[in-house]
């Protein structure tokens, strides 16, 4: 799945705020990436609560996904991760 250059700038400055160094697309939502965005210091599938997945517009303008949104993503995980930072 290919990575929109401004996404990843709007995940950049999401995850910077947050103190998040990671981003990885792990699963999709109307034919677009979800991202998660985490910090390296957790381990993958530490429970921490709810994830933090963002995805984007048409106008390629990020947004979190709401909890419908992150249990559609969900279903959709195929268990592939790619690391994009």
């Amino acid at each position: 799945m290919e990575t929109n250059i401004k996404v990843v700038k709007q995940l950049k400055r999401i995850g910077n705020t947050n103190h998040w160094d990671v981003i990885e697309i792990v699963s999709s939502l109307n034919g677009r990436p979800v991202y998660e965005l985490r910090n390296s210091k957790i381990p993958n599938f530490a429970k921490t609560g709810r994830p933090h997945l963002y995805s984007y517009n048409l106008d390629g303008i990020v947004f979190e996904l709401d909890s419908k949104q992150i249990h559609d993503a969900i279903i959709s995980y195929n268990g592939l991760r790619q690391l994009v930072q």
